[in-house]
């Protein structure tokens, strides 16, 4: 699994191809304009360093995480190549949801050894899913909403940050991981009930996504 060390994200994985192998792979992806189209991240990135096969290190160009760093190292070990997938210069608000981004993280790191090693693009983190309007962390109770955007779904609501959220659209909350699997089932404009503790007091409401 993947984590954010200060204002980047790092994984690792390792496949059973040669480094060189695996540079071909991707640079067969390559866009007729000389970008890189990287599974997982699922946007075209201009190159800033390439040395093949053991580095490349690319500008994203596109959202989310626009203008973020993506760096791939390739090393050659017993068994393949090891992979290290690092991603750099976050906004400085990130750090205020690091459960959700993690997860996204994860998941574009899972889609790119997918790739790597079965050859086939799921471009499963770049499906669409609604925006909440909010964020929220992981509590032994639950989550915690964090902080809550004007004239989103959130405050539609009626949320606050502090609020323990315990279900949307009937389902049960625990993670962030559960929240983003919902926010991709249900579309945005739909009418969604959310039930939340705020104090001792619980609380429902329904808005529109």
């Amino acid at each position: 699994m993947g984590r954010f060390i200060d204002d980047r994200f790092e994984a690792e994985f390792t496949v059973e191809q040669s480094a060189g192998d695996v540079w071909k792979q991707l640079e067969s992806l390559k866009t007729d304009d000389g970008k890189w189209f990287l599974p997982g991240f699922e946007a075209p990135a201009t190159e800033l360093e390439a040395d093949p096969p053991r580095r490349l290190e690319a500008n994203k160009d596109a959202d989310p995480c626009k203008d973020t760093t993506i760096a791939l190292e390739f090393e050659s070990v017993e068994n393949g190549t090891r992979v290290l997938v690092v991603q750099s210069g976050f906004p400085a608000w990130v750090k205020g949801s690091l459960d959700s981004f993690t997860i996204g993280g994860n998941q574009i790191v899972a889609d790119l050894a997918l790739y790597l090693r079965r050859g086939v693009r799921a471009g499963r983190h770049g499906m669409p899913w609604a925006f909440p309007g909010f964020t929220a962390r992981e509590v032994e109770t639950g989550l915690e909403v964090v902080d809550v955007l004007p004239s989103c779904f959130g405050e539609r609501l009626g949320l606050e940050a502090g609020d323990l959220l315990l279900t949307l659209g009937g389902a049960p909350l625990f993670t962030n991981l559960e929240m983003q699997v919902l926010l991709r089932v249900f579309p945005a404009g739909e009418e969604l009930e959310a039930t939340w503790v705020r104090g001792r007091d619980l609380r429902t409401a329904s808005a529109s996504l």
